[in-house]
């Protein structure tokens, strides 16, 4: 699989930017073996980054996605979640050219036409009210990329709140709003103080079960959600991570 990561005159292309992006479609190795190359063309223009990816598959063709976003990362997250979509969509064809390994991820699809949910890892969340620094430097220390916990502050009473870590120092904070909806933050991180900063989106509360959780997912640009589940009212986090593999904590 040849990797193409490009700029342009608006954007340079880190190398720590260039290794995120490598971590990234490590999500697509289930698939590598299909995936000729995967062109990736980063810019920026009055604050909005904007990526657009090329995807060439073996008989399949090239796939082409586009994605914006306040922030980079995220943009970069949201474009490989579509690509992994992409993929799975096409499972009819790919079960015709089917190879030792690939039916097992068509039958992970299958699943859900069949209103039945995906393999999914459960996670507990801490339920004992937390700090955001303390959240964080235990996710820290238990080398965890997700943790859920509940929030507490001066201005708010606690509430199940959720960290999610894309890269070292690349971490979202998902924390309550209101009654109905929550917000995703990027937190800004250094060793001795945590900060909430921009606001990266805003996750409208709903009452679903899991499978309906997970097709919310799939047709959406974003790979993870806050939602309230409806066998036990509790709200939970949930993240796709890849080959119909899946991550709940609650």
């Amino acid at each position: 699989m040849n990797l193409i990561i490009q700029g342009s005159s608006n954007f340079t292309v880190s190398e720590r930017m260039k290794s995120y992006i490598k971590k990234r479609i490590e999500k697509l190795s289930y698939f590598k073996n299909h995936i000729m190359e995967i062109n990736f063309h980063l810019d920026s223009e009055k604050y909005i980054y904007k990526v657009n990816v090329t995807l060439s598959l073996k008989r399949l063709g090239i796939q082409k996605f586009e994605v914006t976003d306040k922030e980079m990362y995220n943009a970069i997250d949201k474009i490989v979640h579509k690509m992994d979509v992409k993929i799975n969509r096409e499972k009819g064809k790919i079960q015709s050219y089917s190879k030792p390994g690939v039916e097992d991820f068509v039958e992970f699809y299958n699943q859900l036409e069949e209103n039945n949910p995906e393999p999914t890892e459960y996670v507990v969340m801490n339920k004992k009210p937390t700090a955001l620094q303390d959240a964080y430097l235990l996710m820290k220390q238990n080398q965890n990329d997700y943790f859920g916990f509940n929030l507490i502050s001066d201005k708010e009473e606690a509430a199940p709140a959720f960290l999610r870590k894309l890269d070292d120092d690349v971490v979202y904070l998902i924390k309550k709003s209101d009654d109905t909806n929550y917000k995703e933050y990027l937190l800004i991180t250094d060793d001795e103080n945590i900060s909430i900063g921009n606001e990266v989106r805003n996750i409208a509360l709903s009452t679903m079960s899991l499978v309906d959780a997970q097709k919310d997912i799939l047709s959406q640009d974003e790979d993870s959600d806050v939602f309230v589940e409806t066998t036990n009212n509790r709200v939970s986090f949930l993240f796709k991570e890849g080959n119909g593999r899946w991550k709940l904590i609650h």
